[in-house]
Order: structure tokens, then C-alpha cells, then sequence
């Protein structure tokens, strides 16, 4: 499931989902399918096996939600998009600022949950869809 600031412009929204995706199905195997010919014979590279519900709250609940899902459960793997990853411009970078903040500083843009269905549903269940 991945959640977003419902405030965010569309280009920053569509950099958010992409990172998110890429870390998910890093951390994820087997979560990309295989890839598939067509009748015509193209080959069709695989994509993701199973649904991601993409949900909108204010970036103040994205905050909450993201201190509750990383208290909720290990078998949840929780990923965070912030403010802080969004503005700079490597990995080395990243490493570099994140290391200096508290988790209280950090301001995401989106989330991504990925694990029982029980546990995602209890913290996302009440959420709205982007639109």
C-alpha cells in the first residue's frame, strides 16, 4: 500500500511513487512477476503480481503513521519517502543528512506498507484514495 501527501504537486507525487516502487520491489522478491510474450511475440517486461492501493492523508498524518507502523510489527516492512531524501541529489548525500536528523525532523511525502493484510488494513483501512 502507498500513501501521500494529498498536497503534493503532480511531478513531485509521480517522483514519490517511483521511489517508493523501486524500494519495494527491492526489498520485496518475487513481488514483480515474470515477464510475458504477447501473441505477436513482443516480450513484455514483468510487472508488479500483486495490487497497490495508493492512498491520500495530510503530511501530518503521513508523520503519525509512520511511528505507528514502525512500532506495529516486524513482519511489516515499512518504507518512508521524506522531505529530506526529495532534496538531495545522491545516495551520499541522503546517508549524510539523514544521519544528523531525529525521526521527529523527518517530513514525508509518502509511505509505503508492505506485509499482512491484517496489520495494513488496520492502519490504512479508514484512509481515502488519491483522486
Amino acid at each position: 500500500m502507498m500513501i501521500f501527501d494529498e498536497a503534493l504537486p503532480t511531478g513531485l507525487l509521480a517522483n514519490t511513487a517511483a521511489a517508493l516502487g523501486l524500494s519495494l520491489g527491492n526489498h520485496v522478491p518475487g513481488l514483480i512477476g515474470p515477464d510475458v510474450t504477447d501473441f505477436d511475440g513482443a516480450l513484455h517486461k514483468g510487472i508488479t503480481a500483486v495490487p497497490i492501493p495508493v492512498l491520500a492523508v495530510d503530511g501530518d498524518t503521513l508523520k503519525s503513521l509512520y511511528r505507528i507502523a514502525m512500532k506495529e510489527s516486524k513482519e511489516l516492512l515499512v518504507i518512508g519517502f521524506s522531505t529530506t531524501a526529495q532534496q538531495c541529489h545522491s545516495y551520499d548525500m541522503y546517508c549524510e543528512r539523514i544521519m544528523q536528523k531525529s525521526g521527529n525532523e523527518l517530513d514525508y511525502l509518502g509511505l509505503c506498507f508492505y506485509g499482512p493484510k491484517k496489520i495494513v488494513n488496520r492502519l490504512c483501512g479508514q484512509l481515502k484514495l488519491l483522486r
